[in-house]
């Protein structure tokens, strides 16, 4: 064989080296379309099977941003049900990764998140004008950091603002149609412990007890109907009888709340709730 033929084989085995290859490479890449999925509680519209879409979750709310499979999971813009917003990575459909959370009370969260919550390093705004700067576990700031009583002018100018989407009439309207308030026990929100003070304060240690020291724990679930009473108090877990029934007794005891709504209108809400039986010398 000459030089010549040498050559020419040599590029027509090349020629079909690389086509092969590339041809392997697109049967490899996914077909990306536009998929419309209907469940119960939710509504996907958007790329499939990853890509750009949106979210419908009559739970949590309004998704906007990158997907896998139907589910958050990249940089999201969310509109949650009860008020708050969320601009910053999702991971498997929850805040992970940095992000800046609006709540609906004014309090801004700008740091790093885990499992929906703010949960590291952050930097907190409050209505008021404070700021904290320093430790924040599981949505809640810790003594760890400093405190300002308005902004620091090393942080002027930078405080975050959530960057409103063009949002459809539709997407509108299923916001307000979805929106919900909590239960609040004596108008106060659960993040005040008000229900948890009023527990501890009526709840009795079983005396049949007392003798051998025992301490323990009961899970329960009750309903706050759309009048505000409490009903249904079912024991999830406890330790001991004794201690169920103590709590259940307290629980179907508690005054009226204001009841949870969706869309303005006032619905059955269930709350699950932990009361520890600690014996006080």
């Amino acid at each position: 064989m000459n030089v010549r033929s040498c050559v020419c084989l040599g590029a027509f085995l090349l020629m079909y080296v690389v086509t092969s290859y590339a041809q392997i490479i697109v049967r490899e890449v996914p077909e990306v379309r536009d998929t419309l999925i209907v469940e119960d509680t939710f509504r996907y519209e958007g790329q499939w099977p990853e890509g750009e879409g949106v979210l419908y979750d009559i739970d949590r709310g309004m998704i906007f941003g990158h997907f896998s499979g139907a589910v958050p999971q990249g940089y999201c813009t969310a509109y949650f049900i009860d008020g708050g917003r969320y601009q910053g990575e999702m991971k498997e459909g929850e805040e992970n990764g940095y992000g800046h959370y609006f709540s609906k009370s004014g309090k801004i969260f700008v740091g790093k998140f885990e499992n929906d919550r703010a949960h590291g390093v952050d930097t907190l705004y409050y209505p008021d004008g404070r700021v904290f700067i320093g430790v924040v576990v599981k949505g809640r700031e810790l003594d760890y950091g400093e405190k300002y009583e308005c902004i620091p002018t090393h942080l002027e100018g930078k405080k975050p603002v959530f960057v409103e989407r063009d949002l459809s009439e539709e997407q509108r309207t299923w916001l307000a149609e979805n929106h919900y308030v909590a239960p609040l026990f004596k108008g106060q929100s659960s993040s005040s412990g008000a229900f948890t003070r009023w527990v501890n304060a009526k709840v009795k240690y079983p005396k049949e007890l007392r003798s051998d020291g025992r301490q323990g724990a009961v899970q329960v679930r009750f309903f706050v109907e759309p009048d505000g009473s409490i009903k249904d108090v079912e024991v999830l877990k406890c330790d001991h009888e004794s201690f169920a029934e103590e709590t259940v007794r307290v629980i179907t005891s508690s005054p009226k709340w204001t009841p949870g709504y969706r869309g303005g209108k006032p619905v059955r809400v269930y709350y699950d709730f932990t009361v520890n039986f600690l014996q006080r010398y």
